[in-house]
C-alpha cells in the first residue's frame, strides 16, 4: 500500500495511489484468482476511461478515476450483483472516509456516481454520467467483438459521435 506519510508527496498522486492500492489489495484478498484479472482489468479500465472523459468534459479527473476504480468493487469482492450499484456506494463510503483523504463533499460525489452507474437510461450529475459512459466504453472496447447490449446502445451511440468512432 502507498505510504501517504512520506514527505514531498503530491496529494493528487497520493489519493489515487492509496485507493488503487486499496482496490488491488481487496481484489487480491477477496476475489478468486481466475476472476481477479477480469475484475482488475474492468475496474482500472473504467477508471482510465473516466479520467479521459472527465478531462474532455472539464470535470474533476481525480474523482472520476477514483469513482471508476471503485464502482464495481463491491460486486467483485462479494459476488453480489443484485443492487450492486447502490450497495457499492454504501460499501465505498466508509473506505473513503476511513482514509482521511477526502472531504465529505468529495465522498458524496464519488459515492453518488457509484450509486447511479447502473442506471444508464436516466441522466444525473456530470460525474455520474462520466462513470456511466466510462463503464460502457470499457465494456464495449475491451470485448474484442465490440458487443453492445441493449442497455448500453444509446450511450454507445452518443460516445461514438463524441469520439468520432467509426466502429
Amino acid at each position: 500500500m502507498y505510504d501517504t506519510s512520506k514527505q514531498n508527496i503530491d496529494p493528487y498522486t497520493a489519493r489515487i495511489d492509496y485507493i488503487a492500492g486499496l482496490v488491488t489489495d481487496m481484489l487480491e484478498e477477496r476475489v478468486p484468482s481466475g476472476e481477479r484479472i477480469w475484475a482488475a482489468s474492468h475496474l482500472f479500465g473504467v477508471a482510465d476511461h473516466a479520467a479521459l472523459l472527465a478531462g474532455m468534459r472539464n470535470q474533476n479527473i481525480e474523482l472520476a478515476y477514483i469513482a471508476g476504480v471503485m464502482h464495481d468493487l463491491y460486486k467483485f469482492t462479494t459476488g453480489n450483483v443484485e443492487r450492486h450499484a447502490e450497495e457499492g456506494a454504501a460499501f465505498a463510503r466508509p473506505l473513503l472516509d476511513k482514509s482521511g483523504l477526502f472531504s465529505s463533499k468529495e465522498i458524496e460525489t464519488i459515492c453518488g456516481a457509484i450509486y447511479f452507474h447502473s442506471d444508464k437510461a436516466h441522466r444525473h450529475l456530470p460525474l455520474d454520467e462520466i462513470l456511466k459512459d466510462a463503464d460502457v466504453m470499457q465494456s464495449v472496447l475491451s470485448s474484442g467483438t465490440r458487443v453492445v447490449s441493449k442497455k448500453q446502445s444509446e450511450r454507445w451511440k452518443s460516445l461514438k459521435k463524441e469520439f468520432g468512432f467509426k466502429l
